[in-house]
Formats: C-alpha cells, sequence, structure tokens
C-alpha cells in the first residue's frame, strides 16, 4: 500500500473536524503590518517657509505657516495652510496627500522630521517650529528625542493687520445679521420666547359699501410673540369675487394712524380685541364676531 503524505492527512482532518483549533494559524503574521499597525495615526507639525514679495515698500517677504501631517500608515505626507483673513493669497490645501521623495531620491520618512530643523520639499525650504502631543508621545515611544518648540515667526504684514484689527470696532455678526434678513423681507426673531406660535383668531365682518354693499368676512390673526395682526380674506365658492386672499400682511397696527413719523402711538394689544367691539384699521371699520378655541 503506497504511503499518504502528511499534508493530505492533515488537510483530510480539518475538514472532517472543521471546529478542532489548529496549533498555528500560519495565516497571520507575527509581526503587524505597517498599514495595520499605525491605523489613522497621523503625526502632526507646525512649521513654516519664507516667500519673497516684489513691488511692495511694506514688505520683502511673507511667512506663510503651515501644518504638516505624516500619515504614518503608508509615509505619505499632506500639508495644510490654514486661511488668513485679507491676506491677499491662494490658501488651503498646500501638498496634496502622497509619498514625498527628497532631493537626494530618498523618500521622507517620519525619523527625519524634528523640530528647529529645516527640511527641504519640492523646491521650498521649510522650518519646523513645533508637533502636537500624539507626536511628541510616538517619538518618545520610539526612542527618538525631539528638540524643544520654537516660537512663532512674525512678518510685517502680521504685524500691520494686527494694528488695523485693534483699530477696528468688531461688528455685531447678530444684529447684522438681523438686519439683512429684515432687508431680504425676512421674519424677525422671536424675543418673546414664551408666546412663540401662539395666535388669537377671530373671524371679523366689514362692510364694503364700494361694490353693492356686500358684507366680507375676514379671518384676523393676532401674534403674541410680537403683537403684530395680519387679516386674510374667507374665499366663498362661487362668490364672484375675485380671490385676494390677504387684505393686510403681518404687521403692528395703530390705533389712530398719524403720518408724523416723531408721534408715538398706541398699538392694538389682545385686551383691545373683543367679541362684538368694533376697531378700525387704517380707516376700516372690522366687527369681531367669533374666535377660535385657544382664543377663548
Amino acid at each position: 500500500m503506497p504511503a499518504v503524505s502528511t499534508d493530505i492527512l492533515n488537510a483530510t482532518s480539518s475538514l472532517q473536524y472543521p471546529n478542532r483549533p489548529a496549533a498555528e494559524n500560519e495565516a497571520i503574521p507575527k509581526v503587524s503590518p505597517q498599514w495595520l499597525k499605525h491605523d489613522r495615526q497621523v503625526l502632526r507639525f507646525y512649521a513654516y517657509f519664507q516667500e519673497s514679495v516684489t513691488e511692495d515698500p511694506n514688505e520683502n517677504y511673507r511667512v506663510r505657516k503651515c501644518v504638516m501631517n505624516y500619515f504614518l500608515e503608508d509615509d505619505s505626507l499632506y500639508i495644510h495652510e490654514p486661511k488668513v483673513e485679507n491676506s491677499g493669497l491662494p490658501q488651503g490645501v498646500f501638498l496634496k496627500r502622497h509619498k514625498v521623495t527628497l532631493p537626494d531620491g530618498s523618500p521622507l520618512h517620519w525619523s527625519q522630521l524634528n523640530a528647529q530643523t529645516e527640511i527641504e520639499i519640492y523646491g521650498r525650504v521649510f522650518r519646523i517650529t513645533g508637533y502636537d502631543g500624539f507626536t511628541s508621545q510616538f517619538y518618545e515611544t520610539e526612542g527618538v528625542a525631539l528638540n524643544p518648540c520654537e516660537a512663532d515667526v512674525e512678518d510685517n504684514f502680521s504685524k500691520t493687520r494686527m494694528m488695523v484689527d485693534m483699530k477696528q470696532i468688531p461688528p455685531d455678526r447678530a444684529e447684522t445679521k438681523q438686519y439683512l434678513e429684515a432687508m431680504l423681507n425676512g421674519s424677525a426673531p422671536n424675543k418673546n420666547l414664551a408666546n412663540d406660535r401662539k395666535v388669537l383668531s377671530f373671524t371679523v365682518l366689514w362692510q364694503d359699501n364700494s361694490y353693492g354693499g356686500w358684507e366680507k368676512q375676514y379671518t384676523l390673526n393676532f401674534f403674541l410673540s410680537d403683537n403684530t395682526i395680519e387679516v386674510k380674506e374667507l374665499r366663498a365658492a362661487n362668490s364672484g369675487i375675485d380671490p385676494f386672499p390677504m387684505l393686510l400682511k403681518r404687521m403692528t397696527v395703530q390705533k389712530e394712524y398719524s403720518s408724523f413719523a416723531l408721534k408715538k402711538e398706541e398699538i392694538y394689544m389682545p385686551v383691545d380685541l373683543m367679541i362684538g367691539k368694533p376697531i378700525n384699521i387704517y380707516s376700516r371699520e372690522f366687527l369681531p364676531v367669533d374666535c377660535d378655541e385657544f382664543t377663548k
């Protein structure tokens, strides 16, 4: 009888007993690969480079600060330049993420990045000034010493902008936003939050004497949040009247209209709206005849 190889016996045994633990799984490596060991681990360095400025009497160079992100999983580098207000320079992504090759042809390694050092990347010399906490812990774990961080470098542009910002009064963005919304016919913010979305609704009558003396019904809504009033027309089927649903848009209504802007007038309040008590809105007399349950 021919001898059976050991590999065939092991394979047959694993098929017959799938739940039997193997002595050693050779598919799992003893040392984790780089992409798995350093997954989502990023070293962050703070750096800057100088860029010459021509035809400007106030400055002859500009300091451009950047943030270097080194991805340990694939040794790639990503450089981002934070945007500075009114800098006049296109800022943002300075270098897309990829593996960087140094001028001598060797790939960039994380051990070559350190504070108080300079590194040339594609013709630009970056001065590394600092790093974050995770980077410091990683270098300490790897047994590599990091130099102390340097102070930020300022140029004439940053000093000039600092003086300009000190002289300017910062605008109230909330008030500016409310003003722009009001100019665009937007809704004003509700200052009385306790009465937000609470509306008194009345059914009112108006005697229109211009076309045969018809008596028309309207809905008068009083908004408790800002004491404004709107009047809507109740449409009836086959009434023969052209539809004009909004008689008065939402606004504060004065009891007695006056053309003098400096004269302070009283406006209608909830106590002025009673069933059977006529109210005058811009020379039109409305008679409240009914109201909804919330108003009652």
